[in-house]
């Protein structure tokens, strides 16, 4: 109806606006912390605030088309302009088939929410988050910097220090490896640098006025005296001022691959549910374990939008007005939670079955919000104050 049609629409995306505004909110000190650690920019910032968006669609979609259409049609009807078109023979029956149409198309962007574009999301987020990391350690290797850095590389840390004179490009290099076969070792280079990338991709840390420590703990001490080694000092110390100790490492020993594999929360299954559905029964195994899951989320939206027409059906009497969003808000809530606990149990025995629970559950959905509209219909399209 054109009538509901604008004041639906506009109400709806409201709501998803206010309550994604609310979601970043309490995500962005978290989001902010990570860029600001990483040296990330403000297109990250962006783009990875994008990318959070579609997580919480999915939670908000029934919320958001029962309120919508429930003030929707609460509103058309307290300015009489329901009235008028019952009385230029418009049937009631109009209002009711607005909503189903509003939760069929919830339904659709339900599924496809669920099924490919949160799963898509969170995907490209991870992958985004792991490049911004990478892109921090190439970083803070090859460039100065002035804040301490402690990096591992091939069973060794190193610990660099920013300069202490501003003239300086780089501060001290600490590099400790805890046991070297005969015990730990401890190096400190005052003037060093990074050479790279080499023509292999790999790097080199030229170190300079460089001192090397050695040492054994007590636990090697005490095997080396149980194997009856020659005795020796548990504690060297040697200096050198050389030009040309290097140690070479290539970024794939500090940089964690990162995982191009689709985790669970990550598969797209909207082409397996859509090949299902066209009767490829082969590729029921890959999807039977969250297929109940999206369908009975979804079968939430048509549920959330009939059972709006009910509350403004009995919004006419004061306890209706006040507790009639709230009790709508139980239903959709308590209908979600069984859809999706029967969809989900039915999908583990079988297509057939699901299919079975699916029709039946979307029946329910159907009849019982529309069983107390049509005992009420009349109060649908009359004012509160025309009603006796």
């Amino acid at each position: 109806m054109r009538l509901l049609g604008p004041r639906t629409f506009w109400l709806f995306a409201g709501l998803i606006v206010l309550i994604e505004s609310i979601y970043l909110a309490e995500e962005f000190t978290t989001l902010l912390g990570f860029i600001v650690e990483n040296g990330g920019t403000i297109w990250d910032t962006l783009r990875l605030s994008l990318l959070k968006l579609p997580e919480v669609v999915d939670f908000a979609l029934p919320i958001a088309v029962l309120i919508a259409l429930y003030f929707a049609i609460v509103g058309a009807r307290e300015t009489n302009e329901l009235v008028v078109c019952a009385a230029a023979g418009v049937p009631w029956t109009r209002v009711p088939g607005f909503a189903a149409i509003v939760g069929a198309l919830g339904f659709c962007l339900s599924l496809a929410f669920a099924s490919w574009i949160t799963p898509t999301a969170l995907y490209t987020q991870r992958i985004l988050a792991k490049t911004i990391e990478a892109r921090s350690v190439v970083r803070e290797i090859t460039e100065p910097g002035h804040k301490n850095s402690i990096r591992r590389l091939d069973g060794r840390s190193y610990i660099a220090t920013p300069p202490a004179d501003l003239t300086k490009e780089r501060g001290h290099l600490f590099i400790f490896e805890p046991d070297t076969g005969d015990g730990w070792r401890a190096s400190q280079a005052d003037d060093w640098s990074v050479i790279g990338p080499r023509e292999d991709e790999s790097y080199a840390i030229q170190l300079k006025s460089y001192r090397d420590y050695t040492g054994r703990t007590p636990e090697q001490q005490a095997r080396l005296d149980q194997d009856q080694a020659p005795v020796q000092s548990a504690f060297q110390a040697a200096q050198w001022n050389v030009q040309n100790v290097a140690l070479v490492f290539r970024l794939e020993e500090l940089i964690k691959p990162i995982d191009l594999q689709r985790r669970s929360n990550e598969r797209v299954v909207l082409l397996p549910i859509v090949a299902v559905a066209t009767g490829a029964q082969a590729q029921w195994q890959s999807i039977n374990g969250v297929v109940g899951q999206i369908s009975g989320r979804a079968l939430g939206c048509i549920l959330a939008a009939l059972t709006a027409v009910a509350c403004a059906a009995g919004s006419g009497t004061w306890i209706g007005r006040v507790a009639g969003v709230p009790v709508g808000v139980l239903v959709v809530l308590a209908g979600d939670v069984v859809a999706r606990a029967v969809l989900a149990e039915a999908a583990m025995r079988g297509p057939a079955e699901f299919a079975a629970s699916f029709a039946l559950s979307l029946l329910v959905m159907i009849l019982l919000p529309m069983a107390y509209v049509l005992w009420r219909r009349e109060a649908l399209i009359v004012p509160r104050r025309g009603q006796g």
